[in-house]
């Protein structure tokens, strides 16, 4: 899901199966926008209970947050 979702936005290429994340992910991708240049940094956490505790690490201080979640299973 996760890392499925950051795979297409920094290779732009589609992966039917990817490894799960453990703890956590780093990629960069630059994209230009008019004369401007955008850095993103993207940290890709664990989605598993037991790396609960790790994330607050990877967020602290950042610009912006996606959170994703699967709709299709019930809670």
């Amino acid at each position: 899901g996760k890392s499925s979702i950051v795979h297409q936005f920094v290779y732009e290429t589609f992966r039917p199966t990817i490894e799960m994340t453990m703890g956590a992910a780093f990629w960069t991708k630059c994209v230009s926008v008019d004369e401007f240049v955008c850095k993103f940094q993207i940290w890709d956490t664990a989605g598993q209970e037991k790396y609960k505790s790790l994330a607050p690490m990877y967020y602290r201080g950042a610009a912006a947050a996606i959170v994703v979640f699967d709709v299709t299973k019930e809670v």
